[in-house]
């Protein structure tokens, strides 16, 4: 009887590793694809720019006492309704993108020109100074859509917020967190070597 039991144990040990953890792994994709969707979706309805409009309105209010996790998954689908523009990358990342074409940057620019007009890059250049590493990461990759194909309008807005900026708080803030991980690395990489040496 006492086997049974352990045998039921070991078993559903087994399930749990072979299939909960490995959903628990695609996690973070599902979510990326999610709001994917999402913003294909957003792309079809029929006041587009009137929600866009809104959610800047909801991230310009809230920017002193944001919310991060509504925070992160705005900044994600607005990154996300930018890059679905280019049809020729089935990446998203926008860093990675080999190659678009000209309509698709032009729709590109129209977005880009819309949030200009609502403010996009003053509040996105605060987010950039927040303390959550993952809003840091978002504000960063959306304003590498934001910018995407030398919008100029948009390099001025950001080059006025840096100018504006006597202190330097965001430059310092990106210098800090550069430097934060840059220790943080250097200790994992000296826990790995130690523990490859101490192996053998």
């Amino acid at each position: 009887m006492q086997g049974k039991n352990l045998d039921d144990k070991v078993s559903s040990l087994d399930i749990y590793n072979k299939y909960i953890i490995n959903i628990l792994q695609k996690k973070k994709t599902l979510k990326e694809m999610n709001i994917q969707h999402l913003a294909n979706q957003l792309s079809q309805h029929k006041e587009t720019k009137d929600v866009l409009i809104q959610i800047i309105e909801y991230l310009k209010a809230n920017r002193k006492k944001p919310r991060v996790d509504e925070i992160k998954f705005l900044l994600k689908l607005m990154r996300h309704y930018i890059s679905r523009e280019n049809k020729k990358s089935e990446d998203q990342k926008i860093y990675l993108w080999k190659e678009i074409d000209i309509t698709d940057l032009k729709r590109i620019k129209t977005i880009q020109d819309t949030l200009l007009t609502q403010e996009l890059t003053g509040f996105l250049y605060e987010f950039l100074k927040n303390r959550d590493d993952e809003v840091v990461r978002e504000s960063l990759m959306l304003s590498l859509a934001y910018l995407y194909g030398g919008n100029r309008a948009v390099q001025e807005q950001y080059y006025n917020e840096i100018a504006s900026d006597d202190e330097n708080t965001l430059l310092i803030f990106l210098y800090d967190k550069l430097v934060e991980k840059h220790k943080q690395f250097k200790k994992k990489e000296l826990e790995r070597v130690e523990m490859l040496y101490t192996q053998t």
